[in-house]
């Protein structure tokens, strides 16, 4: 009885990608990066038999730019990456819940980094209060430290896995290599309902645009190209300043955005789980025709 207690809790999925990100035994050539819209929207088993090479989904739930962006810090500690993918809803993601941030930290090997990134992920404030943990007493921001290593120590087992999980260990991070297949579907009203809501235009805001550019010259210095990709997701949206970063970068822009009723005819209400996600058919769809887009970016480049 109890050699099975321990078994039924698992990480949460965001934690276990650092898992994969650690153990060189595995080629990753190409990182996908963002929030649940990237994990959820591009399968690297459907993907990298087409463009022949090696990719992972490193996205995580609520991600933002801040993240996106120490995340990176800590990647290219132990890894050589060619190309990232960055989902432009990093760039616009704002608050986010803490209980995302722990989870996108808790597999991250404990560092300057990891404090960097949990105390400026939680810092609401301007631009100006980015905060260095190298350049300040560990005394000023304890009770934060502390909380993550408190939430390290005791609460990163906090996913109950399922029964047919426990019994045959399905779903660890080498099996979808930070993909996540999600099952269920919008219900068609909703998706009706979805598809002719009107167009929202956003904004990034001055910390995210700080953070952005940040991560712009980190790919740069490292010899990493960067592309931006929007996902057809049926909340329509636009970017305001993302032509600007696009021309001053020279940065390629995938924009799949849904606009008319032509944009939505190869896909179905069967295709979304809801209105930001894919189903499990819809990522697979968007896959493949991602992967068609990448390869005509990819015959100019070789990495290999």
């Amino acid at each position: 009885m109890f050699y099975w207690i321990p078994r039924i809790f698992d990480k949460h999925r965001d934690a276990r990608n650092w898992e994969y990100i650690y153990n060189t035994d595995y080629n990753i050539d190409i990182l996908f990066m963002g929030s649940s819209l990237i994990f959820t929207s591009l399968n690297p088993y459907v993907i990298d038999p087409i463009i022949k090479y090696d990719s992972f989904n490193l996205g995580s739930s609520g991600q933002n730019i801040i993240q996106a962006y120490y995340n990176l810090v800590e990647v290219l500690k132990y890894r050589k990456i060619e190309l990232i993918i960055l989902d432009v809803n990093t760039i616009i993601t704002e608050d986010v819940k803490v209980g995302y941030i722990y989870n996108n930290l808790s597999g991250m090997h404990f560092s300057e980094n990891k404090i960097n990134s949990f105390l400026n992920s939680i810092n609401r404030n301007s631009i100006s209060d980015v905060i260095d943990a190298s350049k300040f007493s560990m005394f000023e921001e304890w009770g934060s430290i502390a909380s993550l290593l408190i939430k390290e120590k005791f609460n990163w087992k906090n996913d109950i896995k399922s029964f047919s999980e426990i019994l045959n260990e399905y779903g660890s991070i080498i099996d979808t290599r930070g993909f996540l297949k999600r099952e269920k579907y919008i219900l068609l009203d909703d998706y009706n309902k979805a598809k002719d809501k009107k167009s929202v235009s956003r904004n990034i805001s001055l910390k995210n645009q700080k953070f952005f550019e940040d991560f712009i010259n980190l790919c740069n210095e490292n010899t990493i190209d960067l592309i931006l990709l929007q996902i057809p997701v049926l909340e329509k949206r636009t970017i305001k300043e993302i032509d600007f970063y696009t021309d001053k970068y020279n940065t390629p822009y995938y924009n799949f955005s849904f606009k008319n009723d032509k944009d939505y005819y190869n896909y179905k209400y069967e295709d979304f789980s809801d209105e930001v996600h894919f189903s499990a058919n819809g990522s697979e769809k968007f896959s493949i025709v991602f992967a068609d887009s990448l390869n005509k970016f990819l015959n100019y480049k070789k990495y290999k």
